[in-house]
């Protein structure tokens, strides 16, 4: 009974702050004269209205004579009624679960519905300000609906929980009166506690009629919302197609500007030099480079800059410059349109790029209006404006891609990008490409057919001044007024089965219409192709042909074993088949008497042909891999492909090759067999095999065994006779760590070192070994190298036997957690290759050392402000000292540049050195450089000082 008291005043408590909180003004809405439905109930009884609510919600319905009885004793059997008709009607009146999840929903939709909103406004650069308005609006709407909607879920919750509350004064009710009913007569105490609750009582019936209420109300406002819901949707479709189609046909801008200011001196020797090497680069482990870097330059047009002198560690960086402001200024504009038919047909995305260069422009004041001038007036020095600067299209690409829709699309520009096979054509510049796909009446075979047509000019060389001398820098010949033309049709008429035929022709010279002149230069080269995977096997293959009407001719150099020796004429006298020309560039040699020994007339027609097999070993045990392959590709190859490093199988070879894997547990066997015959050096037989096996730990210890025979002769390796793979004779042990497995001993460490030892009619033996790692310790992070290193050539060779050493590290700390939050950085580099030349040149040793240290200060003073201090070091000896490509004056003299270090070793004795100190300071795009240094090659020294203040932003 106890029990049942507590749980009763815990309830009207809880009930009671409900209570407390209804906000409708409505805490009793019954009038006090009300009639009751029981004649026996008094009109202004205390418990009139009361008892007519209770009816009216069906909970006492009365006696059957029509009377209630107020003062008669409550039976167990009318408790019994009453408390089950009080839970139906709760359970009938007030809000559910799933009324309680709709209200959920509704806020989580709002919320949403407020992201995207959000995220559109964000995004609407170039949007109108009407409709950057409408969008505002409608946000500050929803957000007012999404503070409703999340009151009304509080209150939601908490009705809940006073309808839970009274669900377990229910239950507790129900075993009371099934303990009385087990018990027998009623205590007499039990009556007056009845008696003396009955107020409380009445109110938690008026509570509950008010929580019905209000929750009737909440279910209206939440239809309200839905409703509400529902139309923001529907307009934020409408704002959100708007934004898409702003975003489609936007102009975007993006660039910088800013000045920069440079001083650069020199001393002693007045002779420029370069910086970065005191850093590192180009070595295994690099700091940044200097802040006075001149970068890398692609001196001979062969869209690489990692040739010797191009690269950063060969460039001249100090040099004396008087220290003129130079503006800078480079803007991008990018454009992305979906117009014309339902955005078919115009759908493209292209960038021009503006850049601020400065010029020497005529001044129209000071020259005369004639429409031909002098050339006195041309070259009066007085009629040119000085530190002049015009606007420069520095970049200016585009490539429509795709245009039309499937089953026919387009493609143009400037690189159509097509190719067809390993063998036979991609596209050569400018151009088109058409693309015919799959009509639904041939979808069972698949079909697609490919057109290509454009122009081509080689680039660096668009017009030749003399077709029949003039030589190429590819695989074909330069032309000028040159097209091309290119068809390929492909068909997979059954499944895992497809093939194809390609036609592609170049011709040159061809600016007339119809070889009017009968000068034309004509390539041609068609060839099919197929694939088939049939179960674990694939096959594939292909045969090509060409058919040449031209004069064209390859450079020894450019030729593999080449029959001509490109140093030596038929006679045996040297000849310089790559010369210099009044630029300073190397070229090919062009003089007659040259001529036929530096070159190789291409035949009129070749054909190729190869064919694979590989078989798919994921679900056979033991095997891990088997291919093979057949392969006939001549010396010479025109097939209109601008790089034949491209090539599956190099030119020049006729014969087979087969590989094999095994696995079974943990050893490892791999092995090889390759026969082939070339032109110049005979029949090429090379095998081997190698065994690992996985001890511990990603360690494996492994040996190896490969033979290597040219024309039936063991040799050490195959020289010139090499084609697809490095071959070598050999066998010998070693031991090996994998850092990157995830089971590695030492995760990051890389390590290897073999034993080789041949023998045979050849004579060698070494050793390698090497080591990689990257190791994190608390705050610092550093990356130790190591590796040893013995080649040995044979005896008729002029190679040099070498044995190198290599060794050093980086290293790099986090940002201390205190003052100025410093960090340090710091690097060295160590080489040593003793060379023992086979011919009777002396034996040299040729080092190089780098060091570099460097202290950062990340929060110098204040925020956003980097401070840096950085000491450099390299020296080498016996390292390259040449200075091409050198650069040119006005005069046509040529200043030295700094020493092209890249090149390698050369016994010179000479003894080079570069050291230096510099300081850079920045502040967003603001940046101060300071710098001092020294160079000595052999007996010239020089001295540099340089600073820089430059200032760029970007937008």
């Amino acid at each position: 009974m106890k029990k049942l008291l507590f749980t009763m005043l815990a309830l009207l408590l809880m009930v009671g702050g409900a209570y407390a909180q209804n906000t409708n003004g409505d805490d009793d809405d019954s009038d006090s004269g009300s009639q009751t439905s029981f004649p026996d109930v008094p009109e202004g009884s205390y418990a009139a209205d009361a008892v007519a609510e209770l009816a009216d919600l069906g909970i006492v319905i009365g006696f059957p004579d029509g009377t209630f009885r107020g003062n008669e004793a409550f039976t167990r059997y009318q408790a019994a009624l009453v408390v089950t008709r009080l839970i139906d009607v709760l359970e009938s009146q007030f809000v559910t679960e799933d009324d309680l999840a709709s209200l959920r929903n509704a806020v989580q939709e709002i919320a949403s519905d407020i992201a995207a909103l959000e995220a559109a406004i964000s995004s609407g650069t170039g949007m109108d300000p009407e409709a950057m308005q409408d969008l505002q609006n409608q946000l500050e709407e929803l957000r007012t609906a999404l503070d409703t909607l999340q009151a009304l879920e509080a209150r939601v919750s908490q009705n809940t929980r006073s309808i839970d509350a009274l669900n377990d004064l229910v239950a507790l009710l129900n075993e009371e009166i099934v303990g009385l009913q087990a018990g027998g007569d009623i205590d007499p105490a039990f009556l007056d506690d009845i008696a003396r609750n009955t107020a409380d009582i009445a109110n938690i019936r008026e509570f509950v009629i008010l929580l019905r209420r209000d929750q009737v109300a909440l279910r209206d406002q939440i239809a309200a919302i839905e409703e509400s819901d529902a139309q923001q949707n529907e307009r934020l479709s409408g704002l959100e197609e708007r934004v898409s189609t702003l975003e489609d046909q936007a102009i975007t801008f993006n660039g910088s500007i800013g000045l920069e200011y440079e001083v650069g001196r020199l001393s002693g020797d007045s002779v420029a030099f370069d910086v970065d090497r005191i850093f590192g680069i180009g070595q295994e482990r690099e700091l940044t480079a200097s802040i006075f870097s001149s970068g890398t330059d692609d001196y001979d047009d062969d869209d690489s800059e990692d040739d010797d002198g191009e690269v950063a560690q060969d460039r001249e960086d100090i040099e004396n410059e008087k220290g003129d402001v130079e503006p800078t200024f480079e803007i991008s504009l990018g454009f992305s349109s979906e117009r014309g038919v339902a955005g078919a047909f115009n759908d493209f995305e292209a960038t021009v790029t503006l850049e601020l260069v400065e010029a020497t422009v005529l001044d129209a004041g000071e020259v005369d209006s004639d429409d031909n001038l002098t050339s006195d007036e041309l070259t009066d020095s007085g009629n040119y404006l000085s530190d002049a600067y015009v606007f420069s299209f520095s970049e200016l690409e585009t490539t429509f891609s795709p245009i039309g829709a499937e089953p026919l699309t387009f493609q143009f520009g400037e690189d159509p990008d097509a190719e067809f096979t390993p063998y036979v054509f991609e596209s050569l510049g400018a151009g088109f490409v058409a693309r015919l796909g799959t009509p639904d009446v041939l979808a069972f075979l698949q079909p697609e057919l490919v057109i290509a047509y454009g122009v081509y000019q080689e680039e660096g060389n668009d017009e030749p001044e003399d077709d029949t001398v003039e030589l190429p820098t590819d695989d074909f010949g330069a032309f000028s007024d040159a097209y091309y033309r290119a068809l390929r049709g492909t068909l997979s008429p059954f499944e895992g089965i497809s093939g194809g035929f390609s036609v592609a022709q170049l011709a040159g010279n061809a600016d007339e219409q119809g070889d009017a002149n009968t000068d034309n230069e004509v390539i041609t080269v068609y060839g099919v192709d197929g694939e088939a995977n049939i179960s674990i096997l694939t096959v594939r293959g292909e045969f090509a042909a060409n058919s040449i009407d031209s004069d064209i001719i390859f450079p020894v150099a450019d030729i593999e074993d080449a029959e001509y020796d490109p140093n030596e004429d038929v006679e045996g006298d040297e000849v310089d088949c790559i010369v210099e020309d009044a630029d300073g560039n190397d070229v090919y040699n062009t003089d007659p008497a040259a001529f036929a020994d530096c070159t190789v007339d291409v035949p009129d027609s070749s054909t190729l042909f190869f064919v694979e097999a590989e078989v798919d070993a994921s679900d056979i045990p033991i095997l891990d891999s088997l291919s093979a392959n057949y392969r006939s590709i001549p010396q010479f190859w025109v097939g209109l492909k601008e790089d034949a490093d491209d090539y599956p199988y190099d030119l020049d070879q006729v014969g087979f090759g087969a590989e094999a894997g095994l696995a079974f547990f943990i050893f490892n066997l791999d092995a090889y067999a390759d026969s082939y015959s070339t032109t110049d050096d005979g029949d090429v037989f090379a095998y081997g095999a190698e065994l690992g096996v996985e001890v511990f730990r990603a360690i494996e210890p492994f040996a190896f065994y490969n033979q290597a025979f040219v024309n039936g002769d063991l040799v050490s390796e195959l020289g010139d006779a090499e084609r697809d793979d490095a071959r070598d004779t050999g066998f010998g042990a070693g031991l090996r760590h994998d850092g990157s497995a995830d089971n590695a001993l030492v995760p990051g460490l890389n390590f290897s070192v073999a034993y080789n030892f041949a023998t045979g009619n050849v004579s060698t033996e070494g050793i390698a070994a090497e080591a990689d790692a990257e190791i994190d310790v608390a705050f610092l992070t550093f990356s130790p190298y190591a590796s040893y290193e013995t080649e040995n050539q044979p005896a008729d060779s002029e190679d040099d036997d070498t044995t190198t050493i290599e060794a050093g590290t980086g290293l790099e700390t986090d940002p201390f957690d205190f003052f100025l939050a410093p960090s340090l950085v710091a690097n060295v580099n160590y080489r040593s290759t003793a060379h023992d030349p086979n011919s009777a040149d002396s034996d040299y040793t040729a080092t190089e050392l780098q060091y570099a240290v460097g202290l950062n200060l990340n929060e110098f003073l204040f925020e956003n402000s980097e401070f840096s201090v950085r000491y450099g070091y390299y020296q080498g000896v016996n390292v390259s000292t040449d200075l091409d490509p050198p650069a040119e004056n006005d005069d046509g003299t040529f200043d030295d540049t700094a020493t092209n270090i890249s090149e390698g070793d050369v016994n010179n004795g000479v003894t080079q050195s570069t050291s230096g100190v510099e300081a850079a300071w920045a502040y967003y795009g603001l940046e101060f450089g300071y710098g001092l240094y020294s160079n000595s090659t052999g007996d010239t020294d020089t001295t540099g000082q340089a600073f820089s203040v430059a200032y760029e932003v970007t937008f």
